[in-house]
């Protein structure tokens, strides 16, 4: 069963989202998620996305400290792998 999750960044400073590219705001989610998730989404599927980003930020013109991912993930041996990322790191802020 597909899952939705969001993330809210809190942003040690205020950037200009202008700035922002989709392939930062999918490199930012890549350091998030941690190496063994990463390396299993680039590896293991390849061409085949089993998840979709949205970064609602990413389509304004204006200061951000806050950037709010939302993660659609398609396949359910995937979830635990990606919540227990958040929930169990030792980093409570991102």
């Amino acid at each position: 069963m597909p899952l939705k999750v969001f993330l809210k960044l809190h942003l040690s400073e205020e950037i200009e989202t202008s700035l922002l590219t989709s392939d930062k705001v999918h490199g930012l989610f890549f350091s998030l998620i941690g190496e063994d998730l990463a390396e299993k989404f680039h590896k293991e599927y390849k061409n085949i996305k089993p998840f979709s980003l949205y970064c609602k930020e990413l389509f304004k013109n204006q200061t951000a400290k806050v950037l709010n991912f939302e993660v659609n993930l398609l396949e359910d041996s995937l979830i635990p792998k990606l919540l227990s990322g958040f929930i169990l790191s030792k980093q409570k802020t991102f």
